[in-house]
């Protein structure tokens, strides 16, 4: 935690004269498998569009697909952090992946309530499930997978690097370095009087982690996300 404190100082002390300076980041082979989770989001819309009230079948499937698609978006998230063996390891279940997703700043934990609890209580009426609890379930999910699908993005970002100016003079430099082999965040801060400082963290320390790569991911986002936005997530310890 004391770790988590010390970078969140270090960046809301400077990220109002961070100036982007480079980038560094890899496209690895995708996940090993036929579809992808905007494919099942696909054929649940097709699912809805043409549902009639004759029978239950299409609800139970497109159900099925919503699911299905939630829980591909995770996993490809996890698993363009290298992070996918790991949380197995860890006996991550779903609601612990939802979890970490949310530790990590990339979706809201109100939502996230909402697309368990519609998931939970379809789950739970299967055999005649709603029409219009399915509709949200829809929504709700297409939202999950299009905000993890930009973060997913963020997460191939292997290094970022900012460079702050005062009165135009070159103050200092932050680099942010996700090391997916190591499965570690890194922050160097490299001051104009040449000091240097390092705070990194691993997946052991889980807390710390979480707060390291939420900032690693803003800070790949900070050039097209508003910085208020990004300040406030910032100032969030957990």
């Amino acid at each position: 935690m004391e770790k988590s404190k010390k970078l969140r100082e270090l960046l809301l002390d400077n990220i109002d004269f961070f100036k982007y300076s480079g980038g560094a980041g890899t496209t690895p082979p995708g996940p090993d498998t036929e579809f992808f989770a905007f494919d099942h989001l696909g054929k649940a819309e097709q699912l809805l569009v043409s549902f009639t009230d004759a029978r239950a079948e299409p609800l139970i499937e497109c159900a099925a697909e919503i699911s299905f698609a939630v829980d591909c978006q995770l996993d490809t998230f996890l698993y363009a952090g290298n992070l996918l063996e790991t949380v197995a390891k860890h006996g991550f279940k779903l609601k612990d992946k939802l979890e970490f997703i949310h530790s990590v700043g990339v979706f809201d934990y109100r939502l996230l309530q909402r697309l368990t609890s519609y998931r939970d209580r379809i789950e739970k009426e299967i055999q005649n499930p709603k029409i219009e609890d399915i509709e949200i379930y829809f929504d709700i999910a297409t939202v999950f997978v299009s905000t993890l699908q930009s973060a997913i993005i963020a997460l191939l970002s292997r290094e970022v690097s900012f460079q702050t100016y005062l009165y135009h003079d070159f103050e200092s430099t932050l680099t942010s370095t996700y090391d997916k082999e190591e499965i570690k965040v890194e922050f160097t801060w490299f001051d104009s009087d040449h000091s240097k400082q390092t705070l990194a963290a691993t997946f052991a320390e889980m807390n710390v982690f979480c707060y390291f790569l939420k900032s690693h991911i803003l800070l790949n986002q900070k050039t097209f996300n508003n910085l208020e936005y990004i300040k406030r997530k910032l100032s969030i310890v957990s």
